[in-house]
C-alpha cells in the first residue's frame, strides 16, 4: 500500500507473491503446508503443472527495507549476473530457481518442472539508462546492468532485469492504452 513519496517496496511486493503460494501450498516447519486442504485441493486440481506469474508495475523507483535475499543471480552467466545484491533482480532469480511447492513437479515450461514463479515488470512512464532494444539475447548481446542503489534510472534497468530473471517480458509504457496494450500481451 502507497505510504506516501519515497515508498515503492517493489521488492518486497514480488518476494510476497512468491510467499504467498508457498503459504499456501508449500511447506512451512516441519514439512506441512499452512492450511493442510491447499495442497491435497491443489493435487487434486492438478495444479502441480501450473505455472505462477507475477506481474510488477511502477510509475516509480523501488526502495524500502532490504529483502535479504543476497547476490541471487551473482553465479547465473549473462545475461542475468550482476554484481549488486538485493535487487528486484535477485528477488525475481531467487523465486525462478528456487520449487514454492513440495507439489510433483509437472511444470511444463522447458526450463523447470518445479513450481516457480515467473516475472514480468512494466514501468509506466518511467525510464532507465538501458533501451532493450539496443541487445539481442539471441545473438549473446547483452546489457551490463548497473548498480539499482547508485541512480533511480538504473531501478528501472534492474525491473527489466527481474524480468530476465524471472523468464518473462519486460514492458514499458508511457501512455494509457500502452499500459493497456502492455497488460494483454502478458496474457
Amino acid at each position: 500500500e502507497p505510504q506516501g513519496r519515497g515508498t515503492c517496496r517493489h521488492r518486497e511486493a514480488a518476494q510476497l507473491c512468491a510467499t504467498a503460494l508457498r503459504l499456501l501450498v508449500g511447506e512451512q516447519g516441519a514439512g506441512r503446508p499452512v492450511l493442510p486442504f491447499a495442497e491435497r485441493h491443489a493435487k487434486e486440481d492438478g495444479d502441480e503443472c501450473k505455472q505462477v506469474f507475477t506481474v510488477v508495475m511502477t510509475d516509480g523507483y523501488w526502495n524500502g527495507p532490504d529483502p535479504g535475499v543476497g547476490n541471487t543471480d551473482g553465479d547465473n552467466g549473462a545475461p542475468y549476473a550482476d554484481g549488486y545484491s538485493n535487487t528486484l533482480a535477485d528477488v525475481a532469480m531467487k523465486y525462478f530457481e528456487n520449487d514454492l511447492s513440495s507439489m510433483e513437479n509437472l511444470v511444463p515450461d522447458g526450463i523447470y518442472n518445479h513450481q516457480h514463479m515467473v516475472t514480468y515488470s512494466v514501468a509506466f512512464g518511467a525510464y532507465g539508462s538501458l533501451n532493450p532494444a539496443n541487445f539481442d539475447f539471441n545473438k549473446n548481446i547483452y546489457p551490463t546492468w548497473p548498480n539499482p542503489a547508485s541512480a533511480d534510472k538504473y531501478k528501472i534497468d534492474d525491473l527489466w532485469h527481474a524480468a530476465v530473471n524471472g523468464r518473462g517480458r519486460f514492458m514499458s509504457a508511457s501512455r494509457p492504452d500502452e499500459l493497456v496494450e502492455s497488460l494483454l500481451d502478458i496474457m
